[in-house]
């Protein structure tokens, strides 16, 4: 035999070889069972005359995912069945098989608007899986008038991520007219997931004489957030909105848009309304340290004759974190307002360990009888870390039992930096009260191994009367040294 016949034989043998292995992989595809069937006998079912054969095939089609795709056809055609269990199904199925069954998007747009309940949610959560050409769809399905329907018919244009012109116009409407605040609060964040073609339309609606219609815009260019930049102007006007939410919300918006907004917001804390000059502190604190800019205009905050903008200043300064910040926060640890000493330990805390000039008067914020600014000091010294453990050592042998859970607590929660502490620790393992003792166990399984120290004093602990300071005992030994 010629060679080029030879090899025209062999490459004839190997295209039939593989197109037979072909077949069989395609057979063994088209053979593989759900439930017990194939897709194909599924698709026979599901025309059955019986319905609960075809309650059975659409559910098992909804199960099989995308492996149901040659199914599409006979699922529309079940989506007017009688049965709605059959329909919700067979809907369900449409929408696992996603963007592929597309074929099957006016069927579904013909249920959103006619249907009612679970029907017309699982339509649109099918319909929010087909991909963002559904949009204009289902933008005019927000006419429906069932608040519930609008509800899901908004999450699947979230879902769809649709932002054709018809589906911004759609959504403005519906935060200025719609009367059902979550159709609005969800439609705000559709419009916030559109990006930066929504900006003019949010910009317009900021000013609206409809305080709801403000708030739901500012929701949005919330969710906008540095697509929002255009909009900063008008984010800084509803610092001084009549509404408090529109108010605080603006703050959080301006907040998102980071370093932008620092100048805007600095010049709101010169605001006469108060509210304003809070809310553009809050914001500052919020954008942290891109902030540091406004660090001496907060400082001057510090003296507003209001103590919410104190407050607010003071708080802002700390999650900055600049360090210049201390002293005057410390000297607002003895202000009259409990608001303010609050806000200074918050502060202080977020500065963390360069901090440790406050700790003596940090400690003494501590040991206040108010429980909000004991907390913030106590919360604030373990966030300055080795440097206060010696004050809340101390604090151990108050008369307050609070005070000492407080004090153990922040010990513990200082960790390995507070090794020089484990045996005041140990010691209030002997303390009179049977929660003080298990928070003194806990503390010390926190430190682990560097607390070995305490060993004995927990071994003694396992005989204690209170089975809350056994257990707590047990595990911190195990902790501290593992059984081998």
């Amino acid at each position: 035999m010629p060679p080029r016949f030879a090899r025209f034989f062999a490459l004839a043998a190997l295209t039939a070889l593989l197109g037979s292995a072909s077949a069989r992989q395609a057979e063994k595809k088209t053979d593989r069972r759900f439930d017990g069937k194939t897709i194909a006998e599924w698709i026979t079912a599901l025309a059955s005359s019986e319905v609960d054969t075809r309650r059975m095939a659409a559910l098992a089609l909804a199960r099989a995912g995308s492996a149901s795709l040659p199914a599409v056809k006979s699922l529309v055609t079940a989506i007017d069945d009688k049965d709605e269990t059959v329909r919700f199904y067979a809907i369900q199925a449409i929408g696992r098989i996603g963007a592929p069954a597309k074929s099957a998007i006016p069927a579904l747009v013909k249920v959103i608007r006619s249907e009612r309940g679970q029907i017309i949610r699982v339509s649109s959560i099918a319909l929010g899986r087909m991909g963002k050409d559904v949009g204009p769809d289902l933008a005019k399905a927000l006419e429906n008038d069932s608040f519930r329907a609008r509800r899901d018919i908004v999450t699947a244009l979230i879902a769809a991520k649709a932002d054709q012109k018809e589906v911004l116009d759609a959504l403005i409407k519906t935060i200025e007219t719609d009367i059902d605040p979550e159709v609005c609060q969800l439609a705000s964040i559709a419009l916030g997931k559109i990006g930066k073609p929504a900006v003019p339309a949010l910009i317009k609606a900021l000013g609206s004489t409809k305080p709801d219609v403000r708030y739901h815009a500012v929701v949005a260019a919330r969710e906008l957030r540095a697509e929002a930049a255009p909009a900063i102007r008008a984010l800084v006007g509803c610092l001084k909105d009549t509404d408090v939410e529109v108010r605080s919300i603006a703050a959080s918006a301006l907040a998102r848009l980071g370093e932008a907004a620092v100048q805007p917001l600095t010049e709101a804390l010169a605001a006469k309304d108060a509210d304003t000059r809070r809310f553009a502190a809050l914001g500052l604190g919020q954008i942290g340290s891109a902030a540091k800019t406004a660090v001496k205009p907060l400082l001057k905050a510090l003296e507003d004759e209001d103590a919410t903008v104190k407050a607010a200043a003071a708080g802002a300064l700390g999650l900055i974190g600049d360090p210049v910040a201390v002293k005057p926060l410390s000297i607002l640890l003895t202000h009259k307002e409990v608001e303010v000493r609050r806000a200074a330990a918050q502060g202080l805390g977020e500065i963390g360990v360069e901090a440790k000039s406050a700790v003596d008067a940090l400690l003494v914020v501590m040991k206040e009888k108010t429980r909000a600014t004991r907390e913030a000091a106590a919360v604030a010294l373990l966030r300055i870390g080795k440097p206060a453990v010696p004050a809340l050592v101390s604090v151990l042998k108050e008369k307050d039992e609070e005070l000492r859970i407080l004090g153990i607590i922040a010990l513990g929660m200082i960790g390995k930096e507070a090794a020089g502490a484990v045996g005041a620790m140990a010691a209030v393992l002997k303390d009179e009260n049977s929660e003080v003792r298990v928070y003194a166990a806990r503390s010390l399984e926190r430190l682990g191994p560097v607390a070995k120290d305490a060993i004995k004093p927990l071994e003694a602990a396992l005989k204690d009367e209170s089975p809350a300071v056994r257990k707590a005992a047990r595990s911190a030994l195990d902790k501290i040294d593992p059984p081998k």
